[in-house]
């Protein structure tokens, strides 16, 4: 269960509001802000956390098929999807193959500063223009900023030191069964939901809970900042403030 104050016009979970399952899914508990900020690689069947500050190596993370949740001393985790989306490893070669075989979900409208997308295990500098796929890992840099537009209207804003992964995108203009997945690491985003909200299912993750937006395009303001995430409705240009709801990451039921 999730405990929320209201917080300006949206409102902040914290990770000690987080109540940590008496028998943790988790295959560790990582320092929240290695955890959030810190780079992901695989060696071997290990997953390896650092940062400057330090590391954290978690033997065998990689053994078998299943890829279980990290989590924070306080509560707030990364499932086990985004981490493998931050430490997929394929050749080059490879890499460059599947980017032009898959349709992109979106593409970058603009970018100021430095940001960076990590495809397969690939870190590429972004440019305004480029193709954005599914699974894609989106990092900006200090003092940066990048906007996405996908495929379904759906605009997107990050701030500097920002990461985000890319889950899912499925859209067709005229069918019923949209739905679209953004899992946010670490950092700010704004983000005006396009027609997947209004005609499907439109998520958000973060390190403490998961936003859904449906029925509505609304204008929102999310921020993660080492696991406590801020969700906040913003005014729409026409004046209207649009709705949303938040559900628990583990049980997938209404806060």
């Amino acid at each position: 269960n999730f405990a929320g104050s209201a917080f300006s016009d949206g409102f902040i979970f914290g990770a000690e509001d987080a109540e940590i399952p008496a028998t943790p899914t988790a295959a560790a508990f990582i320092d929240a802000e290695l955890l959030f900020s810190g780079s992901y690689d695989r060696v071997g069947v290990d997953l390896v956390i650092s940062s400057e500050t330090g590391s954290v190596t978690v033997p065998e993370y990689f053994k078998g098929e299943y890829r279980s949740a990290l989590t924070s001393p306080e509560g707030a985790s990364l499932s086990g999807r985004v981490v493998e989306a931050m430490t997929a490893r394929v050749q080059y070669a490879q890499a460059d193959q599947i980017a032009s075989a898959v349709a992109a979900v979106g593409n970058v409208a603009k970018v100021s500063g430095t940001a960076v997308v990590t495809r397969n295990g690939v870190p590429v500098e972004l440019k305004q223009g480029d193709r954005l796929l599914k699974g894609d890992v989106v990092q900006t840099g200090a003092d940066s900023t990048i906007g996405i537009s996908f495929v379904d209207g759906t605009a997107l804003g990050l701030a500097s030191n920002a990461r985000i992964v890319l889950d899912e995108m499925t859209y067709d203009p005229n069918g019923s069964s949209n739905s679209s997945l953004l899992s946010l690491v670490q950092g700010a985003i704004t983000l005006v939901a396009g027609h997947t909200a209004k005609f499907g299912n439109m998520r958000v993750e973060t390190p403490v809970a998961t936003m859904g937006i449906r029925g509505t395009a609304i204008m929102v303001e999310i921020a993660a900042d080492g696991g406590p995430s801020k969700f906040s409705v913003l005014k729409e240009p026409d004046g209207k403030i649009g709705s949303f709801h938040l559900y628990d990451k583990v049980t997938g039921d209404l806060i």
